[in-house]
């Protein structure tokens, strides 16, 4: 792309331009995407401002003008992501976060809007990547659920938005023939990734979830954990306790699992050509 003003007739280049499906907007949404591998060390407030400010918002600044994007017809270019690898073993969430705190982002003309995922953000979407090729070995096809606010639509899409690919709870129905210890059954399940801090109260109000966005109808509910265990294990077991109990009263037949996801300390070999 090239810039109008101060750096006319300087072109800049973009790592990857590519659009998804948003199912709350109806509509492909075009994505700029910068990319930056470096040592914790050159990780810091004032290098994302520059990755924000100087990479990713001027080009979606020059996006529209830019012929080498004419062709695409992919409008507004309003969407970013820049993602950050800390390429050695020293990244500090918790100091990650601060950075992104104290942000000082230029003002611009027009809106836009800029996700940034860390090597947090990245290592837990690799375990969630890593649970749903596991279901596709078993035999399962499966979906991600959008549901709507007032909890009487729900739309399904193969594709995670980036709306919901930052959410503390991702919503997944699978079906599929699973194997018994005498015959081959299909079933449907209903499946919530939890990135929340979890409590017995917290998982009681992801199964009152299920209820009110329509993912009731299945034989098993399933909650997939990005926890330690041995941090949440009495949460999970007051949970389940509660819940069987419920689904006693009512007389449902009901399968509900906890499992917990893998943690990663880098990119799994099996995700690296995903």
């Amino acid at each position: 792309t090239r810039h109008k003003k101060e750096r006319k007739g300087q072109g800049h280049g973009i790592d990857c331009l590519f659009s998804y499906y948003e199912p709350y907007l109806n509509r492909e949404i075009p994505v700029i995407v910068e990319s930056k591998s470096r040592a914790w060390n050159g990780i810091n407030k004032s290098e994302i401002e520059n990755w924000l400010n100087n990479q990713i918002l001027s080009s979606l600044e020059c996006a529209p003008q830019a012929p080498e994007l004419k062709h695409f017809e992919l409008v507004p270019y309003n969407t970013g992501l820049l993602c950050i690898w800390c390429n050695d073993n020293n990244y500090d969430h918790n100091k990650f976060k601060e950075y992104l705190s104290k942000l000082i982002i230029r003002e611009k003309r027009l809106a836009y809007r800029t996700f940034i995922l860390s090597n947090y953000d990245i290592l837990r979407l690799c375990s969630l990547i890593s649970v749903l090729q596991d279901l596709e070995k078993q035999g399962f096809k499966w979906n991600f659920y959008y549901p709507s606010m007032d909890g009487k639509h729900l739309m399904i899409n193969r594709q995670l938005s980036l709306i919901q690919m930052f959410s503390k709870y991702i919503f997944v129905q699978a079906e599929g023939s699973e194997k018994t210890d005498r015959d081959q059954k299909y079933k449907k399940k209903s499946i919530v990734f939890v990135f929340d801090k979890v409590t017995q109260q917290s998982l009681i109000f992801m199964y009152e979830a299920f209820k009110k966005y329509q993912l009731e109808a299945a034989d098993d509910f399933i909650f997939y954990i990005y926890e330690e265990p041995l941090k949440v294990r009495n949460a999970v077991a007051d949970f389940k306790r509660q819940l069987e109990a419920e689904l006693a009263s009512q007389k449902r037949s009901l399968e509900v699992d906890v499992k917990y996801m893998d943690f990663y300390a880098g990119i799994p070999p099996l995700l690296l050509n995903v």
